[in-house]
């Protein structure tokens, strides 16, 4: 598995659990899209909020 403090996005969305997928989504259509894919295939994964409004994409 890659270590996933080289990446800085993990800085400010740490995971609780890095070994499953980690989803840093938007609560659009699109953004909701993933999660609902990931829920009907049942991959467990964790989700980060990421607010488009405070600039933080």
């Amino acid at each position: 598995m890659t270590d996933l403090s080289n990446y800085p996005i993990t800085t400010k969305w740490p995971a609780s659990n890095p070994d499953i997928l980690q989803l840093y989504s938007v609560p659009t259509p699109n953004g909701v899209k993933v999660s609902i894919m990931l829920e009907e295939i049942g991959l467990p994964y964790e989700p980060h909020f990421i607010n488009i409004g405070a600039d933080e994409t």
